[in-house]
């Protein structure tokens, strides 16, 4: 399947689209399936927003102290 157009929220011929699913819409893809001679419209969506937190890696190193004589 080859992908044809590819098209945001807010440009022509996704509007409909954009009042179904909102502010979960990504984009809106038309694909063609040359096989079955067809054209597929899908479209990507958020499911699921979680906060997103980098965390750093400990750094652990050892040391050998020895004392003076």
């Amino acid at each position: 399947m080859d992908i044809s157009k590819t098209l945001h929220p807010g440009d022509m011929g996704t509007k409909k689209l954009f009042n179904q699913y909102g502010d979960q819409l990504i984009c809106v893809r038309y694909r063609i399936d040359s096989l079955k001679q067809k054209r597929l419209t899908t479209v990507e969506l958020i499911v699921d927003e979680k906060p997103f937190i980098r965390y750093k890696p400990k750094i652990s190193a050892w040391l050998k102290i020895q004392a003076k004589k």
